[in-house]
């Protein structure tokens, strides 16, 4: 049987680390004066944009990536569908998932009301994605849009990571797919402003060794979420500690006295994004991830 208690928790903020780390990353300091359609008119609709990268460290249990982009004036308001996917090199022959170079099990799309014209992150999130297939510590991030007026940030600076050494300083594009052969190919250069594109890959070591019917026994609703995220345990767990990390891996909410199996957490000052709860019981650590829109 399972009791309900509400119990509102407080946020605060922590310097404390998470067992998440990035593997990638750049400025993030791109405008809208440079930027790649992803699915242009002169390029069609089954046209997909690429970035290579380097990644540091040895976690390739992906965990996120974070991509920044924004849409043309007129169209903020018309949703579009996000389709990223992964590969171990630069895809050729089949775009996105089902050829040679796809990672299994990367393919996410996510429907995206932008709203504005601002630049705004697309975050797609993964239970430890294993990539310890990729070779040279390099995969390519790829994206495909639903429709045209979608544009990935680029113009950026590597932070953590690098490009691929073949590649100039600037970086260089992906793009498969495209309806004129011409127009498809794996170094593509910008003549103005470079070809990095904006965004943040994290992973983890290792996912914590726990058995399936503690993970399942464990339950985080709704997600995503607007204001208040619930957590659900079975009565038979103990639960010593829950706490809430966002994707820099800072802790931002803690609490070690719990004597319910149900709680109730108000996150309505918490800025949107991707969130790691982790759950800590006698039997092991159990990691869930929110969104909060």
């Amino acid at each position: 049987m399972k009791h309900i208690l509400t119990l509102v928790l407080s946020i605060s903020l922590s310097s404390v680390g998470f067992c998440q780390e990035i593997i990638y990353d750049t400025t993030h300091q791109g405008t809208n004066a440079f930027t790649t359609e992803i699915n242009s008119a002169a390029n069609g609709p089954n046209a997909h944009i690429g970035d290579e990268v380097v990644v540091v460290g040895t976690a390739r249990l992906v965990t996120s990536v974070a991509v920044d982009m924004f849409v043309t004036a007129g169209t903020e308001n018309l949703p579009y569908d996000l389709t990223l996917t992964l590969h171990r090199a630069c895809p050729e022959g089949v775009c996105g998932a089902g050829g040679a170079t796809y990672i299994n099990g990367s393919e996410q799309t996510q429907t995206i009301t932008a709203g504005s014209t601002a630049k705004h992150t697309v975050t797609f999130t993964y239970d430890g994605l294993n990539v310890a297939s990729i070779q040279d510590d390099t995969f390519s991030v790829v994206l495909t849009s639903s429709r045209s007026g979608v544009q990935w940030v680029r113009n950026e600076v590597a932070t953590v990571g690098m490009q691929p050494t073949l590649e100039p300083p600037a970086g260089a594009f992906i793009r498969c797919g495209a309806s004129d052969p011409a127009n498809n190919g794996c170094a593509f250069i910008y003549a103005a402003g470079g070809g990095i594109h904006a965004m943040t890959v994290t992973a983890t070591e290792a996912l914590n060794t726990i058995d399936l019917s503690l993970n399942d026994g464990i339950t985080v609703f709704p997600n995503p979420i607007k204001d208040m995220a619930y957590f659900n345990f079975d009565s038979s767990i103990t639960v010593e500690r829950v706490s809430v990390y966002n994707i820099a891996g800072q802790l931002i909410l803690e609490n070690n006295s719990l004597s319910s199996e149900t709680l109730k957490i108000d996150m309505s000052s918490i800025t949107r994004g991707t969130y790691f709860m982790t759950f800590d019981t006698p039997k092991g650590r159990v990691v869930k991830q929110l969104i909060k829109r």
